[in-house]
């Protein structure tokens, strides 16, 4: 038996069940199903069974197969979800209680509640609608393979809802006519919750939603960039390349190793030896270092002149005023002392000048 028709099977004896009363309130009434509110509800309910589906199989344990191929979900755990989808007495089914139909712009729309609540007129009618919604799925075991192998949950609702049912197939609807009786959303405990109005739960409404965007957008950067990282190291860090590199590591090291012997080390300190003792006759050479010391003998006279120059001009400043009489003899002293300071210098510098020599 295909599994197909086992999955029709089970569905079949959960609607007798629910025609048995199994769906009956906490107060024992069997509500009936609000027919007109179905055509605007088709495609929320398609959409939001879709959601709940995915994350129900996203959430089974996975096991190999076998040594090769990715870990997957047990088919009969898929199958067991998908026949209990619509039933809001099972866990699969859960959903379904915490949703509300409510009136928006015209037309109907879910609102979820966040928290299970009593199955009565608008329980039943989502209830119905997700099985018409099963009931119009051309082939259920496509469903069940996709699933299986981890389709997309942007995809498998697509496909669910467009693709395989025609559940959002774009049609015109008439306004939501005015006679139409909104019932409470009631929680377990009998307590009923009003739907959210103001600009207040609007603008959360919207902080919400643009949060989820802004975090949807960065995830996906984030996974596209790992991807492309991780497409490129696959590109460049290949088993080939890694051992390549390895081996010219341990050529490298093994030639090292053969030129670190005794002959070659000494050789080495040989060389290293002439070489600092060549160094060590030029510096003590008198005749080969004359250039050397006559430069820096000029250039100590040239310093020790140039201070000398300094310190008289800023003396002569003092003493001699511009303009005054004494300008000429001022300049003269200025001179004659310049002169003596050279001599000076000179005569200190003679000796180890003669001695370079």
């Amino acid at each position: 038996m295909r599994a197909s028709e086992v999955w029709w099977l089970v569905v079949l004896a959960a609607r007798v069940a629910a025609q048995e009363g199994d769906y009956a309130d906490y107060d024992g009434r069997n509500y009936a199903t609000k027919r007109s509110d179905l055509p605007y509800i088709r495609c929320p309910v398609c959409e939001q069974a879709s959601y709940t589906i995915y994350e129900q199989v996203n959430l089974l344990p996975k096991k190999k197969g076998g040594s090769k191929g990715p870990a997957r979900p047990s088919e009969d755990k898929i199958a067991d979800i998908l026949s209990k989808t619509c039933d809001p007495t099972a866990e699969a089914g859960e959903w379904i209680t915490r949703l509300d139909i409510v009136e928006e712009s015209n037309s109907l729309k879910l609102l979820d509640h966040k928290t299970t609540g009593r199955c009565r007129s608008e329980c039943r009618t989502i209830v119905t609608s997700c099985e018409d919604l099963m009931d119009k799925v051309e082939d259920m075991d496509e469903v069940q393979v996709q699933l299986w192998k981890g389709i997309e949950q942007k995809t498998f609702t697509e496909s669910l809802c467009r693709k395989w049912s025609p559940a959002c197939k774009k049609r015109k609807l008439a306004p939501v006519g005015d006679d139409r009786e909104d019932e409470l959303f009631m929680d377990v405990s009998g307590e009923v919750r009003a739907v959210p109005t103001g600009d207040s739960d609007e603008a959360s409404n919207v902080a919400v939603t643009a949060a989820k965007k802004v975090w949807n957008d960065a995830r996906n950067s984030v996974l596209v960039a790992w991807k492309q990282v991780y497409s490129q190291a696959r590109k460049t860090i290949t088993y080939k390349r890694v051992r390549k590199e390895a081996q010219a590591c341990v050529d490298w090291y093994v030639a090292i190793y053969k030129r670190a012997t005794k002959k070659n080390v000494e050789w080495q300190y040989d060389q290293l030896q002439k070489q600092a003792k060549k160094a060590h006759r030029i510096a003590t050479n008198k005749k080969k270092n004359r250039g050397v010391q006559i430069t820096v003998v000029v250039i100590v006279l040239l310093v020790v002149v140039e201070i000398g120059n300094t310190v008289t001009t800023g003396l002569m400043s003092r003493l001699i005023r511009i303009g005054s009489i004494d300008n000429t003899f001022g300049t003269a002293i200025f001179i004659f002392g310049n002169l003596v300071m050279a001599v000076m210098v000179g005569i200190v510098a003679w000796k180890p000048l003669l001695q370079t020599m």
